[in-house]
């Protein structure tokens, strides 16, 4: 689990619930209801930016004129997120490992396990130790088309009627189950959308190398097709 499955997420989607005591009434403007046991209870919208605590301190640390952050989320604010603004300047501790820092930020791992679960096989040909860069880049795009793109959209459909089943029963157990499973499963189709998108858009066969990594698990192996860049100085701006 992480933050991301965290209270407050759920009750910015599927509303707060708020349990109602004997005599006690909901607020005029929301309607009143009642679970399968008697229990009476409403449901009231709930702003995440303004009571939870992570988004609270962020919020005021955007503000401030020294920020340290680590190289990781660094990254993924400048790229993704975007709520800390440009600074007049920025000091690097470490700087030697800078290179290593954007290589594993930009690099695209292609694992079997996770591909399965889209699925997607690896093909054969693909799993000796100096595979064709080109073909298995060319066969990435097509892949990313065809079912990982797909798969997300799926999964985000998915999860929109699970949070509308949680919204009239927030008590259905399957379906916070079934949520649950889902999220993780679509954060990480998302996290490699967003990487495999950044190699097609700028990363082209001739600026990257590709890197074959198995590993065991029991009696099965699983493979895993890793492109690395070799120019990262455009990343660096």
């Amino acid at each position: 689990r992480t933050c991301e499955n965290g209270i407050c997420h759920k009750w910015a989607d599927q509303g707060q619930v708020v349990i109602l005591k004997d005599g006690e009434s909901a607020p005029v403007d929301v309607t009143e209801r009642v679970r399968s046991d008697g229990q009476r209870f409403y449901i009231c919208k709930f702003n995440k930016s303004a009571n939870c605590v992570y988004r609270l301190a962020k919020l005021r640390t955007v503000d401030e004129p020294l920020v340290i952050h680590n190289f990781a989320y660094f990254m993924t604010e400048t790229n993704y997120v975007g709520e800390f603004k440009p600074r007049d300047l920025l000091i690097i501790d470490e700087a030697h490992n800078i290179e290593k820092e954007l290589l594993g930020f930009i690099e695209v791992p292609l694992g079997e396990f996770v591909l399965r679960k889209i699925g997607v096989e690896i093909p054969k040909e693909f799993k000796n130790r100096n595979p064709c860069v080109e073909k298995v880049y060319e066969w990435a795009k097509s892949i990313f088309k065809s079912h990982i793109k797909p798969h997300y959209e799926d999964l985000e459909q998915k999860l929109g009627v699970l949070k509308a089943r949680l919204q009239r029963d927030p008590w259905d157990e399957q379906a916070t189950v079934e949520l649950d499973r889902l999220e993780r499963d679509a954060k990480t189709v998302e996290s490699l959308i967003h990487k495999m998108d950044t190699l097609f858009r700028s990363v082209g066969p001739d600026n990257c190398v590709l890197e074959v990594n198995v590993t065991n698990k029991g009696r099965e192996k699983f493979y895993k097709l890793i492109f690395k860049p070799i120019d990262i100085a455009p990343f660096a701006e």
